[in-house]
């Protein structure tokens, strides 16, 4: 997945996270069909952090659950900024039973399974759990 140039304007909303507390602020996901993946569009403009671009794999095995992962790292985004914290990514967490990865790139934060990133057989340990 090419992490050095911008979302293209033209990819389609298929969802959005409005957060309960802010309800202006809300964050959509896209299919970027050029990437063949989904992004994130809204969490740059409303926390000063990277979109997080998922393979869109992930997505059509289970739409749900990586709407609960993305809702996790929203409310975790938003409690940092309601607290005037400093906010990062953590690199892995579990949820679900499975081991997922964050990896940060140029414009975007990588969400991955673990096993798939080389990392089989282990079982890391994040901040949360979706």
């Amino acid at each position: 997945m090419n992490d050095d140039k911008p979302l293209d304007p033209a990819a389609t909303t298929i969802a959005s996270i409005e957060n309960r507390k802010r309800p202006g602020q809300v964050v959509e996901i896209r299919y970027a069909a050029e990437e063949g993946a989904f992004v994130t569009a809204g969490i740059e403009a409303h926390f000063a952090e990277k979109e997080i671009m998922i393979p869109s794999r992930l997505v059509l095995e289970d739409f749900e659950l990586m709407g609960t992962i993305l809702s996790a790292l929203l409310e975790k985004l938003s409690e940092a900024q309601d607290a005037e914290g400093v906010f990062s990514y953590a690199s892995h967490f579990e949820a679900m039973g499975r081991f997922y990865l964050l990896k940060e790139g140029e414009r975007y934060v990588h969400l991955s399974l673990a096993d798939e990133a080389g990392a089989e057989g282990t079982a890391p340990h994040g901040d949360f759990s979706a």
